[in-house]
């Protein structure tokens, strides 16, 4: 398990946004300490794995995979649910489910940056939007193109710039919930009361049982890793 968590965790370090190769004058860290940073969180994360694994290791797992969820469950009806890229595989359909049992009335998508040879993302959330009984007319595309939960996050709020009091379900995987609200509340700002970030599940894996899955490992510890990035954005 551990080195496929040491394959997981290096393949989001080299990926993620903290893989720069100078320093910038955005006021972050400079680039040299941001990898002491990445190599201090992994060593932090196999310490913690090989002492999980000697004791009580599915117990204190699935507390850590429990705590990345903190989605919310509606109370009353919103005006739109905004779906997150990624995850196409759940997300829509959950989006769909909701907008069906009448607790939203529209789906909000945006485009993310295309990938070459691929379907477009947003498209691709259409379609199965619409095979699952969702009006046309109820999908509004936002203007822009994302490539981050950051930019995802002001896209919704120059949206609700425009929208006076219109009220909105972020909805993303149950383990992105709590980075997504961070994220959000930071820049949605007088808009944050509008947004309601709520957990759509994942195919395969859950909170109880990541680990055994090596998509699991990637995506959980990956997760964590981002949080505490951001800790110096």
């Amino acid at each position: 398990m551990v080195p496929r968590l040491l394959l997981s965790i290096a393949a989001v370090t080299v990926s993620g946004p903290m893989a720069m190769s100078r320093p910038n004058s955005s006021g972050k860290l400079p680039w040299y300490r941001r990898r002491w940073i990445q190599f201090a969180i992994i060593l932090s994360l196999l310490s913690v794995t090989g002492l999980v694994a000697c004791r009580e290791r599915e117990v204190l797992l699935s507390a850590a995979g429990a705590w990345l969820d903190v989605g919310e469950a509606l109370r009353e009806p919103v005006d739109g649910v905004f779906i997150l890229g990624g995850d196409a595989d759940t997300r829509p359909f959950a989006a769909a489910a909701i907008i069906r049992s009448g607790w939203a009335r529209q789906a909000l998508i945006v485009p993310t940056a295309p990938q070459p040879g691929d379907r477009s993302h947003q498209d691709l959330l259409r379609a199965i939007l619409l095979q699952r009984g969702v009006e046309a007319d109820a999908i509004v595309e936002l203007p822009g193109q994302v490539a981050s939960t950051r930019d995802e996050a002001r896209a919704l709020r120059q949206f609700l710039d425009d929208h006076a009091g219109f009220s909105v379900a972020v909805l993303t995987s149950d383990y992105h919930t709590r980075r997504t609200r961070a994220i959000f509340a930071a820049e949605l700002a007088d808009h944050a009361a509008q947004a309601h970030v709520v957990s759509a599940p994942t195919e395969r894996f859950n909170a109880a049982n990541w680990w055994h899955y090596e998509q699991g490992w990637k995506m959980y510890t990956g997760e964590y890793i981002k949080l505490i990035s951001n800790l110096w954005r």
